[in-house]
């Protein structure tokens, strides 16, 4: 997989958990990250992923979200965001 585009579970409302055993090819993903939250681990080890951005609606980051992220430069924080878990990045 190399790439979530926006909307690629938009209305699936029966979906609750997404696993994605290996990201090591994920370069992006979709401009729209919604909710709240990244939840633990979300992203941990997508060595290749390439994210710019995160929605001003993310009020926490959990620990390891980003973890071992090595591309990922934000242009800037959301302006909500309160917590930053342990080795989110």
């Amino acid at each position: 997989m190399r790439r979530i585009s926006a909307g690629a579970f938009a209305g699936n409302t029966n979906l609750e958990y997404v696993e994605i055993a290996s990201c090591d090819s994920l370069l992006s993903i979709g401009q729209e990250i919604e909710g709240t939250t990244v939840n633990d681990g979300a992203f941990a080890n997508c060595t290749n992923l390439n994210i710019t951005n995160l929605p001003n609606s993310i009020e926490i980051i959990y620990p390891y979200s980003f973890y071992q992220c090595e591309k990922i430069t934000f242009d800037a924080l959301p302006i909500n965001l309160i917590q930053i878990g342990n080795a989110a990045f």
